[in-house]
């Protein structure tokens, strides 16, 4: 029982929006076991697209998010960052690892979603 309890723990868990559609909120930064266990969890229910939201966290490894996010690449899933705050996204511009652009960025988790064309209800309030 502790072995099956055991793999079913996960370091980050990964919300499922749509059948292709993942949403990882991190809450902590990002290190070599949180990388491992959002590769494993992206193949395991074959992700199209990954938002991985980095609001939660008040800064991160410029270096770690660029190679999680490629990692994630050459497995097919096409990452959309939200969240991303401004000194990070400087950093992650100048290493030229990754190329960010206005199609994979965005300042929440809403414009990420309306970007994959999630509808998205007002709240009650809202309207």
């Amino acid at each position: 029982m502790s072995a099956q309890r055991a793999t079913n723990h996960r370091s980050v868990p990964i919300l499922k929006v749509t059948k292709n559609i993942g949403l990882l909120p991190l809450l902590v930064s990002i290190n070599d076991t949180i990388t491992q266990d959002v590769l494993q969890q992206s193949s395991e229910k074959t992700y199209a697209h990954l938002i991985i939201d980095l609001s939660g966290i008040p800064s991160n490894s410029p270096d770690k998010l660029s190679r999680m996010i490629l990692a994630l690449e050459h497995i097919g899933v096409n990452v959309i960052v939200s969240g991303l705050r401004p000194d990070t996204a400087q950093k992650i511009g100048h290493d030229g690892m990754i190329p960010l652009d206005t199609k994979r960025c965005f300042p929440d988790i809403y414009h990420a979603l309306t970007s994959l064309d999630v509808p998205m209800e007002p709240r009650e309030a809202e309207k």
